[in-house]
């Protein structure tokens, strides 16, 4: 089937807005699909955005799209009472009350495919009869779940984020290896693209200049999972006593966990001077941020979220051209290698500290570390991926 036949309805669950990564990925696709030939209708909950802002404006994404906004019985504000009976309730009823206005409006008659990231309203999709394209990024359960099953089974196809997070479906499901395509996260390559320097970018910041900033940017946790902020800092407290010109960026939130960080900074004698704190961020500063770094970190853990993830924040650092050290694990080894990253054992901070000292003294290795990293970047872009999306599920 011709791409440019497709017509897309993609159902998810998402505030739009929001200042989690899952709405740049959504919101990314759809423009990409487009871009790839298809027309897509997004389907999302009312509820209010955070930040308040267009989607549009905030992503920087073209109105290629249209985004339909349901009503919802918005429980989540009620967990302390309800638990998480609340989130299953919202879940439920936004499925419920979108697949109800795509029969009665006919979207789903002119529709070629219905396409979900949620598990809840892939579920009621099937149970309608219907077989929407499934696409997943991470796997939690910790025990079978027959409604995955029964969701699996029905599906038309199933894309998933990563080998990590297909090995750990199928530690539980038999899964049909025809159903299945691995498309990673992707990166807009000309978002950052920026025609300011590093030292323009700084002062635009107000960060300091003739110092070298090694920097984080992105989200402080995931799903209450944190993200080794806790082993860069220990890692950066270990240079202070070799290098008096280094400052730890760190950006990103949820906010209410800046403090908590910087409470620990403090106590492995980090000083104010030495480490900033920005919170979250508008997407649009991202590529001035990244440009006024020298070195960017992705500390992952060793645990199920960094064996399962494809983070977009990787895909970034790679297009702004930044050296990156980032932890020796599976899901990020995918597109890092020695040519393009330097990787280290996220077991302790030590081995981290080795590796930056090892970037801050080889300039001439770590600007071909960075240089490599952009021109790979080029493989990883939003529309490459959605092509090879539509490709597969158009067979």
């Amino acid at each position: 089937m011709d791409s440019n036949n497709t017509k897309i309805i993609y159902i998810t669950n998402v505030r739009l807005p929001t200042t989690k990564a899952h709405g740049l990925q959504i919101m990314k696709s759809c423009e990409a699909f487009v871009l790839a030939g298809a027309s897509v209708k997004l389907i999302t909950p009312c509820l209010r955005p955070i930040p308040p802002e267009d989607p549009f404006s905030y992503y920087g994404v073209s109105k290629n799209f249209t985004i339909q906004k349901t009503p919802i019985l918005e429980l989540v504000p009620y967990e302390k009472w309800l638990g998480p009976l609340a989130g299953y309730i919202q879940n439920l009823s936004f499925s419920i009350v979108a697949i109800f206005l795509g029969i009665i409006r006919r979207w789903f008659s002119n529709a070629t495919i219905i396409y979900t990231r949620d598990y809840m309203t892939a579920f009621c999709l099937t149970l309608f009869g219907y077989k929407p394209v499934i696409e997943l990024h991470d796997y939690r359960s910790k025990n079978y779940r027959w409604r995955i099953n029964y969701i699996l089974r029905n599906a038309r196809a199933i894309i998933v984020n990563s080998d990590g997070t297909l090995s750990a479906l199928k530690s539980h499901y038999k899964i049909d290896d025809s159903k299945v395509l691995v498309a990673p996260n992707g990166v807009d390559i000309s978002f950052f693209n920026i025609p300011q320097s590093k030292d323009e970018s700084r002062e635009i910041l107000g960060l300091p200049s003739g110092k070298n900033i090694i920097g984080y940017i992105g989200s402080l946790e995931t799903v209450g999972i944190e993200k080794g902020i806790h082993t860069l800092i220990n890692a950066f407290a270990n240079l202070l006593d070799k290098y008096n010109d280094i400052i730890l960026l760190i950006v990103g939130g949820p906010n209410d966990l800046v403090e908590e960080y910087k409470k620990e900074a403090a106590s492995v004698g980090v000083s104010n001077d030495k480490i900033i704190f920005l919170g979250h961020v508008s997407y649009k500063k991202i590529p001035v941020l990244l440009r006024a770094i020298d070195i960017a970190v992705i500390p992952l853990p060793n645990n199920q979220f960094g064996q399962t993830t494809s983070p977009i924040k990787l895909f970034e650092y790679m297009a702004a051209g930044k050296t990156i050290v980032a932890s020796d694990l599976p899901s990020l080894r995918e597109y890092l290698n020695t040519n393009n990253a330097i990787m280290f054992n996220p077991s302790g901070s030590n081995d981290l500290s080795e590796k930056i000292q090892h970037i801050l003294e080889n300039k001439d290795f770590a600007e071909s570390l960075a240089n490599n990293a952009r021109v790979d970047a080029l493989s990883h872009d939003w529309e490459s991926r959605a092509k090879k999306i539509l490709s597969y599920i158009n067979v």
